[in-house]
């Protein structure tokens, strides 16, 4: 009988990233996550992103929230991204998908889900938003997969 390729979940793990007060941006100002090194030799990376919009100010209709891929060999990292959560501009990084924000409504939570093929020997993420308001708060987790062979 042949073999079978299953795929093998980790366990959801929360990512480190301040998203309360995230300022509203149009030139790639955003945040950065802490990086985290692949020591379970994932091969692919689910990202869930959650962004809550401003609890006390109005959005922008249909404006959007960024996520992007930072990577690093241990000493170049992209767009120079520290190793901790921290303020972060976007360059050069790899846009991983939108979020987007479609209604003028406070405190509401717009969610996103992106994938990692090949996420290098560390990596994180980095958030920019355009919604011309503060961010109320945001979550982050991911899970690795890799492939098992029965």
């Amino acid at each position: 009988m042949p073999n079978v390729i299953l795929a093998e979940h980790g366990t959801p793990t929360a990512m480190t990233i301040t998203l309360a007060a995230l300022a509203s941006s149009t030139s790639g100002v955003g945040r950065q996550s802490t990086l985290i090194t692949n020591t379970d030799i994932a091969q692919m990376v689910h990202i869930y992103v959650g962004l809550t919009t401003n609890a006390s100010s109005d959005i922008t209709a249909d404006t959007n929230g960024f996520v992007y891929l930072i990577k690093s060999d241990g000493t170049l990292k992209s767009d120079s991204a520290g190793d901790t959560d921290a303020g972060w501009t976007v360059v050069n990084a790899r846009l991983l998908g939108v979020i987007r924000f479609t209604a003028v409504t406070q405190s509401v939570e717009y969610q996103g889900e992106f994938l990692i093929r090949n996420p290098g020997p560390i990596w994180g993420i980095g958030i920019v938003h355009d919604t011309g308001q503060s961010l109320s708060a945001g979550v982050v987790r991911f899970t690795i997969e890799n492939q098992e062979v029965q």
